[in-house]
């Protein structure tokens, strides 16, 4: 659990997505499959919570990475934020630069690019 301390940036949707456009950050939902079905931001890699909390190959891979080649922030988003939060501050226990963009409406809601995954991967595009 991370410390209770760590405060974690809150960042636009348009921010990021200047950001992802320059391939200076990554970004990842961590919502469940039944949320993705409904669409996702086009340029996310999915990594549910559940797997997440299970410490999964995917996930153990994605942050094996992260921390071997720094430099790119890790965006989250969820539902609402509260699950992102809860990631960011994981990874910013383990010194990976890492933000919470809030909810899947507010990437939608500024008309960025969204994608409707048939046969969602998780670790995947």
């Amino acid at each position: 659990m991370p410390p209770a301390d760590v405060e974690i940036e809150r960042i636009s949707a348009t921010v990021t997505a200047r950001m992802l456009e320059r391939d200076e950050a990554i970004l990842v939902d961590v919502r469940e499959e039944d949320e993705i079905r409904r669409g996702m931001a086009e340029p996310a890699i999915w990594m549910p919570l559940s797997m997440i909390r299970r410490e999964e190959a995917p996930w153990v891979q994605f942050v094996d990475d992260m921390t071997k080649h720094p430099g790119k922030l890790v965006v989250l988003y969820c539902e609402s934020g509260g699950r992102s939060d809860f990631v960011a501050k994981g990874l910013a226990r383990l010194s990976i630069p890492s933000a919470n963009l809030g909810g899947y409406s507010d990437w939608k809601a500024v008309g960025l690019p969204i994608k409707t995954p048939e046969q969602p991967v998780p670790g995947g595009r």
